[in-house]
């Protein structure tokens, strides 16, 4: 594409490759950058600073044991109430 890899504006999108993807017809594209590192790179060229982790599944875990009760109790029932329908029990 003819950009400049020193220039910190567009210097990270040299090596960008365009792809035609989809169906015959469809005006689609998709777009991969292929990188080599390697030791010598610069330092911090490709580090990402660290960030604190989102704790999803500790969060899933707490909203599972939140409101497992409850669905649990509305599935008992859908349960015994289809059960009596079956059994003609009313």
């Amino acid at each position: 594409m003819g950009l400049d890899p020193d220039d910190p504006e567009v210097g990270r999108l040299v090596g960008l490759y365009r792809f035609e993807v989809g169906s015959p017809g469809e005006n689609r594209s998709a777009y991969l950058t292929f990188r080599t590192l390697s030791e010598k790179s610069p330092p911090g060229s490709w580090v990402i600073p660290e960030h604190p982790g989102y704790r999803m599944a500790g969060a899933v875990y707490d909203w599972i044991k939140e409101v497992y009760p409850e669905v649990m109790r509305i599935a008992l029932e859908a349960d015994v109430e289809h059960l009596k329908a079956l059994a003609g029990v009313g």
